[in-house]
């Protein structure tokens, strides 16, 4: 689904501003890829936006894994968590910094694979079909934390990795965290770490 097939009138016009912005940088990044490997999928901003607003946050750190144009990340930051994003595409990457700046949002975004460096006993997160990069640059590196900082971890993920990513969740997160996990047309699933 894509933004002009939600209704953003349900969103604050800055969210709104920020999801609007997002759209029309990631139909240009669309537009010049000629490889479907570099294509990402953007999320169903308004019930990520609601499900945002439902998950516990006060001063909390908030994670999007594969992060895009980072869209959700500066949906949390709007929310007041403490917002980062790793993915391994450095133009993205660029892309979120510039689109944080512009809506004057605090998020830090980094290059990376958000597969922590000790996941590496699982053989389906090294699958040649997984579109998730498990080796590469460690993002967590990059941001100076881990998996076990953060209180909310998002991730939209490309379909038949949704088992190996609540894997990495559950084996790495700490108590009390919450997954929210966007199986797309099946919806926003939360899972909370115990």
């Amino acid at each position: 689904m894509g933004v002009d097939d939600e209704d953003l009138s349900v969103l604050p016009a800055g969210v709104r501003a920020l999801v609007e912005d997002a759209d029309r940088i990631h139909k240009v990044l669309e537009e010049k890829s000629k490889n479907i490997w570099d294509l990402f999928v953007p999320s169903d901003f308004v019930p990520v936006w609601k499900t945002l607003q439902e998950v516990p946050r006060g001063s909390g750190f908030f994670l999007e894994w594969g992060s895009g144009l980072g869209t959700v990340a500066l949906m949390a930051a709007a929310l007041g968590f403490t917002a980062y994003g790793i993915d391994i595409n450095p133009e993205l990457v660029q892309q979120s910094k510039e689109i944080a700046a512009r809506h004057k949002l605090n998020a830090n975004f980094v290059v990376g694979t958000f597969f922590p460096a000790w996941y590496d006993d699982n053989p389906q997160a090294y699958d040649e079909d997984m579109r998730s990069y498990a080796a590469g640059e460690d993002g967590y590196e990059n941001l100076g934390l881990g998996i076990e900082d953060m209180d909310v971890i998002y991730v939209f993920p490309w379909p038949g990795e949704e088992a190996v990513l609540y894997d990495i969740f559950q084996r790495g997160a700490r108590p009390g965290a919450h997954l929210i996990v966007n199986h797309g047309h099946d919806g926003l699933r939360v899972t909370r770490h115990r």
